[in-house]
C-alpha cells in the first residue's frame, strides 16, 4: 500500500497477502493506516483501482468503512468520487453493506458542498455512459444509490436553494431514463423514491402555465417512462393527491376550456396506460370536489352537459375510458350525492343517457355500478309514485320544470305500472253546481292515463295534476 518503484500504489491484493503473511490483525493495521491513507488520498495518490480493491475489506469492519468512506470523500471532488463508484459496480460485487455506506456517504457530502446542476448532470451522464458495463447483480443496487442522492440533492436544490425554475424537462426525463435504465424498481414505502418520482414526473418546468398544456406534457412523460416500471407499481399505491395539485380544473372555466382538440389528443396518447388511467381518474374526482366548492351543482351539471356535446364525446364507447370516468366521476360527485332531492336536478340527457348506455353495455371502466342501480331505481320508483298519485304535492309542482326525472322517462314502463292503479283515482270528485259558483271554479277533467306513452304524455300528465292542486 505504499507505493512502489513506479511511484504507483501497490495494489491491496499484495498487501492482503502481505498481511496474512505476517499474521497481522487487520482491524489493527487500518486503525494505524488510516493516517497514511488520509495523506495519501489528500495528495491523489490512489487510483480507482486500489480504492475499489480496499473496499470488500473494509466491509468486514463497518466502523472501519464508514471512517475510511468519510476520509475518501472529504478530500475527493464529487466527480471522481462518483467514479469510483462506477467502477466498483463494475468491477466488484455491490452488497448491502456497502450500498448502505456509500449512501450515507455520498448523502453526507452533497449536502456539505456546493454541486452545481451541471455537475449532477454530469453525474447521470457519467451513469449512462457506463450502464452497460455495470455487473447485473449491482444495476438495482446502484439505481437505489443514484435514487437516494438525488432525493437529497433536489432538496437541496429546489426547496433550501429554491432553484426550481432550473430543472427542465428535458433534465428529469433524462434522470428517469438513466434509473430506469439501471432496474429502477419503485416502492411505495421507500419516501426517497416517491421524492425523485414525483420531482422528475409531476413537479417539472414544462414552460407552460397552461394547464391543459401541462396535462398533455405529463401525459407524454408517463407514456415515455419504462413500461416494465409502470406494470409492476401499482399507481395507487405511489401517486399521491398533491402530487396532481398542478393538474387539477379549480374551476368550471376551466373544464370548460379544454377544447375538442385538445381532449381528443388526451384521449389518443393514453394506450390504456394504467398509470395516466389512474391519474385521469384522480384528475376528474379532485376536480369535481373544486367545482362544487366554487359553484351550484344545478349550474355545473347543465354546463358540463353541453360541454358533453361541445367536445364530441357525448355516446358510450367502450374504447373511450377516459369519458367514461369523467361522466362517473360526476355522477358520484354531483348527482348520486342529491339523491334524497334528485328531483332539483336538472335535465341532463347527454350524461344520463351516457351512464344508462355505459351500464347496459357493461362498461369495464364502470367503478360505481351499485350506486347507478341504486339511484336508477330510486328514479323509477319516484316515477311510479307519481303515476299512482301517491307522491307528495310539492314533487307534482316541481314537476312543471325542468328535471333530471325526464331523463329517465324512456326506461319506464308505464304500462305495466298502470294497469295495476285504480282508474277511479284518476277522476275528479264531483262537487255540486252551486258550490263549484260559489268558490267560482269548474271541476276539472278527469286525468287521461290511457295514453301515457312518452316524455310529451307524462308532461301532459302532470299539468293535469297541477290543475287538480289548484
Amino acid at each position: 500500500m505504499l507505493p512502489s518503484k513506479d511511484n504507483q500504489p501497490m495494489p491491496f491484493e499484495t498487501s492482503r497477502d502481505m498481511l496474512n503473511k505476517l499474521v497481522i490483525d487487520y482491524g489493527v493495521f487500518f486503525e494505524e493506516y488510516h493516517f497514511l491513507f488520509e495523506e495519501n488520498v489528500k495528495s491523489r495518490f490512489y487510483n480507482n483501482a486500489y480504492i475499489t480493491s480496499l473496499l470488500p475489506v473494509l466491509r468486514q469492519f463497518d466502523i472501519t468503512l464508514l471512517k475510511y468512506l468519510r476520509t475518501y470523500m472529504s478530500n475527493t471532488s464529487f466527480p471522481t468520487i462518483w467514479s469510483m463508484v462506477l467502477y466498483f459496480s463494475q468491477n466488484h460485487a455491490l452488497e448491502g453493506t456497502l450500498e448502505n455506506a456509500l449512501t450515507m456517504n455520498l448523502q453526507l457530502q452533497i449536502r456539505k458542498i456546493s454541486i452545481t446542476i451541471t455537475e449532477f448532470k454530469n453525474l447521470f451522464k457519467d451513469t449512462k455512459e457506463s450502464a452497460q458495463l455495470i455487473k447485473g447483480r449491482n444495476r438495482m443496487r446502484l439505481s437505489r444509490i443514484l435514487q437516494r442522492i438525488s432525493h437529497v440533492y433536489l432538496y437541496k436544490y429546489l426547496y433550501l436553494e429554491h432553484q426550481s425554475h432550473l430543472l427542465f424537462e428535458w433534465d428529469a426525463k433524462e434522470f428517469l431514463s438513466v434509473l430506469t435504465q439501471l432496474s429502477w424498481a419503485l416502492d411505495y414505502k421507500d419516501e426517497s423514491c416517491l421524492f425523485v418520482l414525483k420531482h422528475l414526473l409531476f413537479r417539472v418546468n414544462d414552460f407552460t402555465n397552461n394547464k391543459h398544456e401541462k396535462l398533455k406534457h405529463l401525459f407524454q412523460r408517463i407514456s415515455n417512462l419504462n413500461e416494465g416500471l409502470c406494470a409492476t407499481a401499482r399507481p395507487e399505491k405511489i401517486i399521491k393527491d398533491d402530487w396532481l395539485i398542478d393538474y387539477t380544473y379549480d374551476t368550471l372555466c376551466d373544464w370548460l376550456q379544454l377544447t375538442q382538440r385538445d381532449y381528443q389528443s388526451l384521449c389518443e396518447s393514453h394506450q390504456n396506460n394504467k398509470w395516466l388511467l389512474y391519474i385521469w381518474s384522480k384528475l376528474v374526482s379532485l376536480s369535481m370536489s373544486n367545482l362544487i366548492a366554487n359553484d351550484c351543482e344545478y349550474f355545473i351539471l347543465e354546463q358540463l352537459n353541453k360541454w358533453m356535446v361541445t367536445i364530441q364525446h357525448e355516446k358510450y364507447q367502450d374504447t373511450d375510458p377516459l369519458t367514461v370516468t369523467f361522466v362517473y366521476s360526476v355522477f358520484e360527485s354531483l348527482i348520486y350525492k342529491q339523491i334524497k332531492s334528485l328531483i332539483l336536478l336538472p335535465n341532463i340527457q347527454t350524461i344520463i343517457s351516457y351512464i344508462m348506455d355505459a351500464g347496459n353495455a357493461n362498461s369495464r371502466w364502470i367503478t360505481s355500478k351499485n350506486m347507478v342501480e341504486e339511484f336508477v331505481e330510486t328514479v323509477k320508483q319516484l316515477i311510479r309514485n307519481v303515476l299512482l298519485l301517491e307522491g307528495a304535492n310539492t314533487t307534482y309542482r316541481q314537476l312543471s320544470k325542468p328535471s333530471i326525472i325526464y331523463c329517465f322517462i324512456q326506461y319506464v314502463d308505464f304500462k305495466t305500472i298502470l294497469s295495476r292503479a285504480e282508474p277511479l283515482n284518476y277522476k275528479f270528485p264531483l262537487t255540486a253546481p252551486h258550490i263549484n259558483m260559489i268558490m267560482d271554479k269548474h271541476n276539472p277533467s278527469d286525468i287521461d292515463v290511457s295514453t301515457i306513452e312518452s316524455e310529451e304524455d307524462f308532461v301532459r300528465f302532470i299539468k293535469q295534476t297541477n290543475v287538480w292542486l289548484d
